[in-house]
């Protein structure tokens, strides 16, 4: 293809050509050729990208009783974060990750935690599971939101990490120091 540019004035651009790559070998018929697609053989999938970046973390820290005065440590509840997102080769989001290491509990109360996605209706949802070690269960969204998906993925956070060692919370000190909980939500999209 020529282009070439003009302005008010009557200047115009030297012609420059403008070549587009011819589709080789696609496999699944997406319109990606295969070695610039992700998932060759799957014509819903095609490329992967990931917040903040692939195999990092981003941290969030709650504080239950905020703006209370004389409890501001921020360890209610710790968990990082890395979201996976699989798209079509429109590149519109096809299946969606999210990777989950619940790090320590400082609260007393019974504290959940959940994900809302913003413009996803719940009639829109092919699957969504959570896993955590070997064990994959599917789950539900929760019902009465309107505009928005709503996932919860820790319904308790005391039951997942409890007290214990002699520690009323789970690793908040220098003498508690258990591991992290890995969990992963899998949510894939009708489209």
């Amino acid at each position: 293809v020529q282009v070439s540019a003009a302005d008010g004035y009557g200047n115009t651009s030297p012609v420059t050509v403008l070549t587009f790559p011819v589709i080789i070998n696609d496999t699944d018929l997406d319109g990606i050729d295969d070695p610039l697609d992700e998932f060759p053989n799957d014509p819903e999938r095609a490329a992967t990208s990931y917040y903040p970046a692939e195999n990092v973390y981003n941290t969030l820290v709650f504080e239950d009783l905020w703006p209370k005065m004389g409890d501001f440590d921020m360890n209610d509840a710790v968990i990082s974060f890395n979201f996976k997102s699989i798209l079509n080769s429109s590149n519109m989001v096809k299946e969606l990750v999210f990777n989950i290491k619940a790090r320590a509990r400082g609260a007393s109360y019974a504290n959940a935690f959940a994900i809302s996605l913003e413009g996803i209706d719940e009639n829109n949802v092919e699957s969504l599971t959570l896993q955590q070690g070997i064990d994959v269960t599917a789950i539900s969204a929760e019902s009465g939101h309107q505009g928005e998906l709503v996932v919860p993925i820790i319904p308790n956070l005391s039951t997942l990490l409890p007290s214990g060692l002699g520690n009323e919370f789970y690793s908040t000190s220098n003498t508690d120091n258990r591991g992290s909980k890995v969990l992963s939500v899998n949510l894939v999209l009708n489209q």
